[in-house]
């Protein structure tokens, strides 16, 4: 969805959504890699203890910085 956004449609998110976007993260952008890495760390850090909700938050911690690398290796 983002190639189709991004080159199709010539969309570009700072440009085109920062009315809306800008109000839902006060003006800041919040990389998707940046919280699977803190996901990630946090399930490392709780895996005794939790491991049921743990093997949840590793998997949304690597989904999110897989899917991070790969927007950025074919989008940006």
């Amino acid at each position: 969805m983002t190639c189709v956004f991004r080159f199709a449609l010539q969309m570009e998110f700072g440009r085109d959504t920062a009315s809306t976007g800008g109000r839902l993260t006060c003006r800041q952008r919040i990389d998707h890699g940046g919280v699977g890495l803190l996901s990630i760390l946090i399930a490392s850090l709780l895996w005794d203890r939790l491991l049921r909700a743990t093997i949840g938050l590793l998997t949304a911690g690597l989904g999110l910085f897989f899917t991070d690398l790969i927007h950025d290796f074919f989008v940006l």
